[in-house]
């Protein structure tokens, strides 16, 4: 795995949805990552009323405008 680039800002990108997941204890947090954000692997902390997940968890940040380049002939 690539090391993490800059971490996501905090207060940022707000929750779209939050809730329990089908599975007991998993809970289901949706967002959208803005559209100028680069391509890079991100750390990601989730924070609800000052109780923060914990830390160590990486996302890949991969941009559909970048996703399919063609090859040059």
């Amino acid at each position: 795995m690539a090391s993490p680039s800059a971490p996501l800002a905090p207060g940022n990108i707000p929750a779209l949805y939050m809730g329990l997941s089908s599975f007991a204890g998993v809970y289901i947090v949706g967002f959208q990552i803005p559209a100028d954000f680069a391509n890079g692997h991100r750390k990601l902390q989730i924070a609800v009323n000052g109780i923060a997940s914990p830390t160590g968890v990486v996302i890949p940040i991969i941009r559909a405008d970048t996703r399919f380049r063609p090859v040059s002939a």
